[in-house]
């Protein structure tokens, strides 16, 4: 059967600086943006609100839309499942906490962020980013 899995991330900066996670899933360890999957009867939005509360013990504001994957992405953990990715720039009304064993949140030079990202998918979308906020 084959399926999809919505994943929703937030692109927080602070002064020169872009917050990710660590994260340690099936015995390997990642560098990514926080956030995570959607659930039955949420949107987007409320999902990163949500994945925020209970993995950082933080309050954001969603700051508008960034970018939705726009090509074909198999999952690497769940087998005939296609990712769905959806980022927003957001800021963080406090510091992220540890909540969860396997997630440490560090704040990394912008300039540094493009060779720390483990998936190409969030490479992407912050290419995205650094487009649009060069812009403005």
């Amino acid at each position: 059967m084959q399926t999809f899995s919505i994943r929703v991330y937030g692109i927080a900066s602070k002064k020169d600086q872009i917050l990710l996670s660590k994260e340690v899933l099936a015995g390997s360890t990642y560098h990514k943006f926080p956030g995570g999957g959607l659930d039955y009867g949420e949107g987007p939005p409320q999902t990163l609100i949500r994945e925020m509360q209970e993995e950082a013990a933080v309050e954001i504001e969603i700051g508008g839309h960034l970018y939705t994957l726009d090509y074909f992405v198999e999952s690497q953990f769940v087998p005939n499942c296609q990712i769905i990715g959806v980022y927003y720039y957001i800021r963080l009304l406090s510091e992220p906490e540890v909540r969860e064993e396997n997630i440490r949140y560090y704040w990394l030079d912008k300039l540094a962020v493009l060779d720390r990202l483990s998936f190409s998918t969030d490479r992407v979308a912050y290419k995205k980013y650094l487009t649009v906020t060069s812009a403005t």
